[in-house]
């Protein structure tokens, strides 16, 4: 998997959790971490920790997410440009898949 796929994959990931934050009063599972989430979306052998640093910057400076701090975590957060991000992508792809 590409480190292209990775990103697309966390930015799904993290709107995923909209839903449950919006029920939650804006509050998420606090286990969800960078590391948490990179561990839950890839497998053993396919990824490594370096990795999950270099996602969270290339994440950060394309300013498609942002940290918000939990007591004494950092949480990543996908914000309105990731969620553009996302929706462009499954447009693009929708396209793609009528040609």
């Amino acid at each position: 998997m590409t480190h292209d796929e990775k990103l697309d994959k966390i930015l799904y990931g993290l709107l995923s959790r909209i839903s449950t934050k919006i029920r939650n009063n804006g509050e998420d599972d606090q286990r969800l971490t960078m590391d948490f989430i990179c561990k839950a979306l890839f497998k053993e052998g396919e990824h490594e920790d370096w990795e999950n640093e270099f996602l969270q910057r290339r994440l950060l400076s394309d300013g498609l997410i942002e940290f918000k701090r939990k007591e004494d975590l950092d949480l990543p957060e996908i914000i309105d440009l990731g969620i553009k991000y996302i929706q462009n992508e499954v447009i693009q792809e929708n396209i793609q898949t009528r040609k």
